[in-house]
């Protein structure tokens, strides 16, 4: 009996001692919560990583250029204006970078033809003008899913995620003017065909429950949505526009041929004595 009652009461001990250690995983489990990091997006965007093909000495080929920044064949939302405001800026200064190369003179950029003035028009042989069209296509999953993330604080946020394509169909038109005149001498395009990448949002989404007017009745309540915690869609617009952007660069410095371009100008030379400016 003395043994029944000493196997009993180490099986006793032994189970108490699971039951114990059960306990401290469930507790540590509960306590030492991981969610996934919020999605990071991008604050300020650049586009580089073009080098000129070859380098010309300065203002060898007696030729002045006045750069205009892009304009857009249509008009992008609201989502997208860093991106692309930032990609003006990248486009005129590689611009540039590649008219120098070429032993050429750069003036500008300007923000339109309107906004060069007279006695730089006068002072240029040519303008260079871009008109860009980008036609960004945003297709939907139909499956939304919830998901917990860090608020970087170790708190969860409840976020419903929408997931989707971009597709983005894209093409640059390049123009050669007579500055004085407006003039246009030479068109050339580049068509970038369509590209595409996944993005994602995430809305923060919470339960609000109606104030109770009766203790007694169930409590009711619905989802609402907060505010946008994050969307990769400009991200995504962006890495499209950085592949690209070598692209875009060495097809400029083939149409910006200097042999053609001094030839245009004797045309231009033409134009500016018939209308005696």
């Amino acid at each position: 009996m003395q043994k029944f009652n000493k196997v009993m009461t180490t099986s006793i001990y032994g189970f108490g001692c699971l039951i114990l250690i059960l306990f401290l995983i469930i507790s540590c489990a509960e306590t030492t919560n991981t969610y996934m990091k919020l999605p990071s997006t991008l604050s300020a965007y650049s586009f580089s990583g073009y080098t000129p093909q070859s380098y010309s000495p300065p203002a060898s080929i007696p030729l002045t250029i006045s750069v205009v920044e892009p304009t857009y064949k249509e008009k992008l939302a609201k989502d997208y204006y860093k991106v692309i405001k930032s990609f003006n800026n990248s486009i005129g200064i590689s611009l540039e970078q590649i008219i120098i190369a070429k032993g050429m003179t750069s003036k500008g950029p300007y923000s339109s033809l309107d906004d060069i003035p007279y006695p730089d028009k006068k002072d240029s042989n040519l303008t260079l003008t871009e008109t860009i069209y980008i036609y960004p296509i945003e297709k939907e999953n139909r499956e939304k899913n919830d998901y917990f993330y860090d608020d970087g604080y170790g708190n969860p946020i409840r976020c419903e995620v929408k997931t989707g394509k971009l597709f983005v169909e894209m093409w640059i038109s390049l123009e050669i003017r007579e500055p004085l005149s407006g003039e246009k001498m030479w068109i050339k395009k580049i068509d970038l065909g369509i590209l595409e990448r996944e993005y994602q949002v995430g809305i923060k989404k919470y339960w609000y429950s109606y104030p109770q007017t009766d203790p007694w009745a169930p409590p009711q309540g619905e989802w609402r949505y907060g505010d946008i915690m994050f969307n990769t869609k400009p991200d995504m617009l962006a890495d499209i526009l950085g592949e690209v952007y070598p692209k875009i660069l060495n097809a400029v410095w083939s149409y910006l041929n200097t042999d053609e371009l001094l030839e245009i100008n004797k045309k231009a030379k033409e134009i500016r004595e018939l209308k005696r400016y």
